[in-house]
């Protein structure tokens, strides 16, 4: 088998892949948590002043896309770098799709979403007079 040893480096990498992106979700949602409890006298007087859960998760959630899109920017060009280098070295010449790094950064911003959304819909529907009480 020619390929034998790309193919292990290949579900290596996947099962590293797969291992941070649970990591960086559990710490995202961490984060997702601790910013909510920061800004929940904001959220508050939100509601109060006749904000929806709908409205108070787009302005909770918009930093965490904002992030995610600034961390793509800066990524997907090393990453097209990258692949196409090690693309060279196969016998068979193959381009990098542009359309992957476009479905790449998709569903980072899904995934993003996803695991903040738990958090920031249950902030949103906290009693508001429970929160400034405290």
């Amino acid at each position: 088998m020619n390929y034998g040893r790309e193919r292990q480096m290949v579900n290596m990498m996947q099962s590293f892949s797969i291992l941070a992106i649970i990591i960086s979700a559990l710490g995202l949602f961490g984060l997702a948590a601790y910013m909510n409890h920061q800004r929940s006298k904001e959220v508050s007087i939100r509601k109060i002043l006749g904000a929806n859960v709908r409205q108070v998760f787009y302005v909770l959630s918009q930093e965490f896309v904002k992030m995610s899109l600034i961390a793509f920017l800066i990524e997907a060009p090393f990453a097209w770098f990258l692949a196409g280098r090690w693309l060279d070295t196969f016998a068979y010449k193959a381009g990098v799709n542009a359309m992957a790094f476009v479905t790449g950064g998709i569903v980072a911003v899904v995934t993003v979403l996803i695991t903040i959304s738990y958090e920031t819909i249950r902030s949103a529907k906290i009693n508001p007079a429970d929160t400034l009480r405290e």
